[in-house]
């Protein structure tokens, strides 16, 4: 590649302005007391796009995980209820979507070039750069000396009097082509100047952070159509869909359909809908009843012969419902098995909580009695059972069982501890470790979110945990 006149005398003005602003990079290097030797040869001059737009964008940052599941066709879906924050979800996880803040303006560039050092161009773009050189410095003698240079056809380096402008002239052959690098007289490095634009500046960006699905929000939708037998049914208005569900719930797939087998919902023509409580506590009743009059054990029953004795009562999708939730098949390979067993801690703990939801308070002796006689025949009840709907006040005199139950807590963390020592002004860790868990994901585990909304102490060997702005003196 060799260059002609015109294009000689192109590089040589070009050559000129370059120097100018090297000269420029320079002064303003002395300025800030650096050396120029100490730094890497590319300079990049920004300058600012004449259609410049001030946050008209919207930067979003990911983590790996979630940028390897964009990378690899993925879809990221914003939703969420209007009286709720926006979410971010994948097919497996839901992140809450926050503005933040930062004090400098960051700057959207292209064409800039932040890990390519001179040193580390391949060998091929060194030498094609050495050959531009080459015929720039073979034309340059021609033109002004008349001198051939054709014997010189293996120069490779710098002219022998570095004190002339010219010294070293190359054209660049990076991603950002048209710059000129220039030799400064004093230096003893090649600065190479290119420009880099900027298109948009930004003040804040969307940042993400994991969080459980809202189990409120899905309480909130389906509770004024919840289901409480035939009798007291209408019209379909209001009622929703799975389709509606995936589109207004703030969870990805995956959690929502984890979320809606943990809750009392079923699906009944075509509808997704949420069991009243004191309906379900009919129908389980009633098959704790049957299990008893037909003599047989809560461990080993039929579940056909169940579903076709109380379908005259009941739906046969709340029956199953209610078999699926508070028990399970003895046919591992057969989900579908006519044998069927009932779960003894759910069972219990449903009729514990059938029990607790009329008073807010019980008499422990009291209820324990009145718990064990209400569970099916060989059930064992235990207060361990009442994780997450009750909690036991043992300072008061006599003690008492209150009935507290996880779900009507806020979903927002630091509610979320205001109301626990609201209602209680010490917890153990095994005492609020129902009441926190839900909250819990990745790192954030129940240990580190206590130890961040909450101070401990100790009395009488056991550890408890009380608000930040509580005074130990006065517990």
């Amino acid at each position: 590649m060799e260059l002609g006149e015109q294009d000689y005398s192109s590089h040589m003005n070009k050559e000129n302005l370059t120097l100018q602003q090297t000269e420029v990079v320079e002064k303003i290097l002395k300025f800030a007391k650096l050396d120029i030797n100490d730094l890497k040869p590319d300079v990049q001059q920004v300058y600012f796009d004449n259609n410049l737009q001030t946050d008209g964008l919207k930067l979003l940052e990911l983590n790996p995980s979630t940028l390897h599941h964009l990378e690899n066709g993925g879809k990221l879906i914003l939703k969420g209820l209007n009286s709720e924050n926006c979410v971010l979800c994948t097919d497996e996880a839901t992140f809450d979507v926050k503005d933040a803040e930062i004090s400098n303006a960051l700057l959207l560039v292209s064409g800039a070039n932040f890990d390519l050092p001179a040193q580390s161009q391949s060998k091929a773009d060194k030498n094609f750069l050495s050959d531009i050189e080459l015929n720039a410095r073979r034309n340059h003698n021609d033109n002004h000396n008349g001198t051939d240079n054709s014997k010189d056809s293996d120069y490779r380096g710098h002219d022998k009097d570095n004190d002339g402008v010219a010294g070293n002239v190359q054209a660049e052959c990076g991603s950002n082509t048209n710059t000129l690098a220039v030799t400064p007289s004093k230096s003893h490095i090649d600065i190479r100047l290119s420009k880099i634009r900027v298109s948009s500046t930004c003040h804040c960006y969307l940042e993400l952070r994991a969080i459980k699905p809202r189990i409120n929000a899905i309480m909130k939708l389906l509770g004024p159509t919840s289901y409480d037998g035939p009798e007291h049914e209408t019209d379909a208005f209001g009622k929703l869909t799975m389709n509606d569900l995936v589109s207004l719930l703030p969870a990805s797939n995956t959690e929502l359909v984890c979320a809606l087998s943990s809750l009392n919902i079923v699906e009944l023509n075509g509808y997704v809908r949420m069991v009243d409580f004191d309906y379900l506590a009919r129908v389980i009743s009633s098959i704790s009843a049957l299990i008893e009059e037909n003599s047989w054990h809560f461990g080993s029953f039929s579940r056909l012969e169940t579903l076709a004795t109380l379908e005259e009562l009941y739906p046969v999708e709340i029956i199953d419902h209610a078999l699926q939730s508070y028990g399970y098949s003895l046919g591992p390979a057969n989900p579908h098995s006519d044998i069927w067993q009932l779960d003894e801690e759910k069972v219990c703990k449903f009729f514990a909580e059938m029990l607790l939801r009329p008073t807010t308070k019980f008499n422990l002796e009291e209820f324990l009695t009145a718990w064990k006689d209400s569970v099916p025949e060989g059930m064992m009840t235990q207060l361990t059972q009442l994780r997450g709907i009750a909690f036991l006040e043992s300072e008061t005199q006599p003690a008492v069982i209150r009935y507290f139950p996880v779900q009507n807590l806020s979903e927002d963390i630091k509610v979320r501890f205001e109301e626990l020592f609201e209602a209680k002004d010490r917890w153990s860790l095994e005492e609020i470790t129902p009441y926190i868990e839900p909250l819990t994901v990745g790192k954030l585990t129940v240990s580190v979110l206590v130890m961040k909304h909450a101070r401990s102490f100790s009395s009488s060997g056991v550890k408890y945990f009380t608000s930040k702005g509580r005074d130990l003196a006065t517990l």
